[in-house]
């Protein structure tokens, strides 16, 4: 069994939960949690923006660059990001995706519950 630190403390990992496909801004999570990562599609019309954010809407603390670009000139149409150990959220995940007129993308989470 592996262990990650919340809190301070070391405890044991909690099994990853991936979200059903979302295609707009959401709020995926409330609480002490662990952001493990996002696989994320988009349709190469439009470049697509994403911020992720440690909170329960776009005000909170950002987990990766700001306004970060799917750029659409990219090879492939799939993008996944992930870390291990993954990033430690007080608050929440909250997911803003910004998505121009003809463009379309859709994602999953991966995240554990604290």
């Amino acid at each position: 069994m592996g262990f990650t630190i919340f809190g301070g403390q070391t405890v044991p990992i909690q099994t990853q939960t991936i979200t059903e496909v979302k295609t707009a801004s959401a709020l995926i999570y409330t609480g002490l949690c662990a952001f493990s990562g996002i696989v994320i599609r988009t349709n190469k019309v439009v470049d697509v923006i994403m911020n992720i954010y440690d909170g329960i809407d776009d005000t909170g603390k950002l987990l990766i660059l700001p306004d970060f670009i799917l750029n659409r000139k990219s090879t492939n149409n799939i993008w996944t990001l992930n870390y291990d150990p993954p990033i430690e959220c007080l608050t929440g995940i909250y997911i803003d995706l910004s998505i121009p007129v003809g463009g379309s993308a859709d994602y999953q989470i991966i995240y554990e519950e604290g």
